[in-house]
């Protein structure tokens, strides 16, 4: 289940409600196996679907720009830089910081160790899914 870990990036609260998923999906007296993960994990992005359209909805063009542009990355950092704004075809460095402020503020967005990151993994690995 190391698989899990890894793209939920170690968080316990997303790894709890995967495994409580997974055992939910496990036949009783069954064996959990690797091949339940995709699956499970498509369940789980499935049941949240109209959640995150309408997350996606209430976001201007340019926040739903860098957001996908960050979740992209995985972990952003020099989102006003150059390099960062000519590889994701951004706006301006001001309307970078206005767009990031809002998603921070929404608690869509978190800022660590320097660098941005969807807070919702499910949320994130959603976007990739559907607009990746």
């Amino acid at each position: 289940m190391c698989d899990v870990y890894t793209r939920l990036e170690g968080v316990t609260w997303f790894i709890q409600k995967m495994m409580n998923k997974l055992f939910s999906d496990t036949e009783k007296g069954g064996t959990c196996t690797i091949n339940m993960v995709n699956p499970t994990l498509n369940e789980i992005l499935n049941e949240n679907d109209h959640i995150y359209a309408d997350l996606l909805y209430q976001l201007s063009q340019r926040q739903k720009e860098l957001l996908i542009a960050i979740v992209k990355e995985g972990k952003a950092e020099s989102i006003t830089g150059g390099n960062f704004v000519k590889k994701h075809n951004l706006n301006t460095p001001s309307t970078i910081q206005s767009s990031i402020s809002t998603l921070i503020n929404k608690q869509i967005i978190t800022r660590r160790d320097g660098k941005y990151e969807a807070y919702d993994k499910f949320f994130s690995l959603w976007i990739k899914s559907r607009l990746g």
